[in-house]
């Protein structure tokens, strides 16, 4: 299902069909409009045995065979007019979620607006409300407001109402479509779980809370943190690195789109951990899983420092890692590149880590802002 719109490039390319719990956003700022060797790392042990210490980390290299497709991305991103610069912040709990409030809803192929101005996506002949979708349209509202638009808190209030009602009692934020996707070939049924959903409804709760001291709000965004934490063997989305070597097994990582093998797809990963650092500066009394969400956070910050360079093509990013843990050629997204460079700055205002900001650096030198 085609919610973002990308930029043509030759394939390998994202799918249309992965598009389905990911951004609605592309490179024109109007939402829905577009289409080897291992080396080996020793870490703490926690009272494991040494052996269990060790983690093997494949080499990451990027192959002359990639660069064809690296250009033809550098060259569709550039003929989109894409841009990562308007979606730089330095990013605090409660703000404008990366500049959303600059994107542009209206009808378009595959988005109707309901009779209250609400996001529907076209699946199939059918229109549904997608957790992601209607997130982001609540943070665009959101965003709006906290700039001076005093009319844009309604809209972002009946938005952040309709997503408590699609949150299930265990917290899940379940698609209400069957989904196909495109590494396995296989068909989720309705009822497909998502981080993405999961950490973008936890966005929008904190600063809905935040707004209203409803708590509401609150118990809601207790209760999507608690599905967060739910392993993927027993229906959530919580995995490990255990499909790129058996070794990661105790790196964890929180999945946009659950399969077997994993495919760590990046962009989810990281707005989900925007999520979790947004209800992390939830106030306890409040909250009481605010620390398990600052937990969980440096954890996967943890996870995700070393995992970052095996996106890198050598001039542009990869979607996932499908191309290693499923043996397929590299996916790009055209549209996500940017994405990846603002997600990377984001997180780096929050956690001081320099190897975010360092890979920003280097995959914002691959396109011009």
């Amino acid at each position: 299902m085609r919610l973002l719109a990308m930029a043509p490039v030759t394939v390998p390319r994202v799918h249309p069909a992965m598009l389905a719990a990911s951004l609605t956003l592309g490179c024109t700022g109007q939402a829905g409009t577009y289409e080897g060797d291992t080396h080996a790392v020793v870490v703490d042990p926690g009272g494991a045995s040494e052996a269990d210490a060790v983690e093997r980390w494949p080499a990451p290299s990027a192959t002359e065979a990639w660069q064809s497709l690296v250009a033809q991305a550098q060259a569709d991103y550039a003929a989109a007019a894409c841009s990562y610069g308007k979606y730089l912040a330095d990013y605090a709990a409660g703000n404008d979620f990366l500049n959303l409030s600059i994107l542009a809803w209206a009808d378009g192929p595959t988005i109707r607006l309901d009779p209250q101005g609400l996001p529907q996506v076209l699946q199939d002949g059918v229109l549904y409300y997608n957790p992601v979708t209607l997130s982001q349209y609540a943070l665009t509202m959101h965003g709006r407001w906290t700039r001076g638009d005093v009319a844009a808190r309604t809209s972002f209030f009946v938005a952040a109402d309709m997503l408590l009602t699609m949150e299930d009692a265990d917290g899940a934020f379940r698609y209400p479509f069957p989904f196909a996707y495109y590494l396995s070939g296989e068909t989720f049924p309705p009822g497909w779980v998502s981080s993405m959903a999961q950490g973008h409804a936890l966005s929008v709760f904190s600063r809905a809370y935040l707004e209203s001291a409803d708590p509401t709000y609150a118990t809601a965004g207790e209760r999507a943190l608690a599905f967060l934490r739910l392993p993927v063997a027993q229906g959530g989305t919580l995995d490990t690195l255990a499909s790129l070597d058996p070794s990661l097994a105790r790196r964890p990582i929180l999945e946009e789109y659950v399969a077997t093998p994993s495919s760590y797809t990046l962009n989810g990963y990281m707005f989900t951990l925007l999520g979790l650092y947004d209800w992390s500066q939830m106030a306890p009394g409040v909250a009481p899983s605010a620390s398990t969400a600052n937990a969980m956070f440096r954890a996967n910050i943890d996870t995700l420092v070393p995992l970052l360079p095996y996106y890198d093509l050598g001039g542009f990013t990869a979607y996932d890692l499908g191309y290693l843990t499923w043996g397929a050629a590299p996916h790009i997204g055209v549209s996500y590149h940017a994405w990846h460079i603002a997600l990377l700055h984001a997180l780096h205002a929050v956690t001081g880590r320099v190897e975010l900001r360092d890979w920003e650096s280097r995959w914002s030198s691959y396109v011009a802002q």
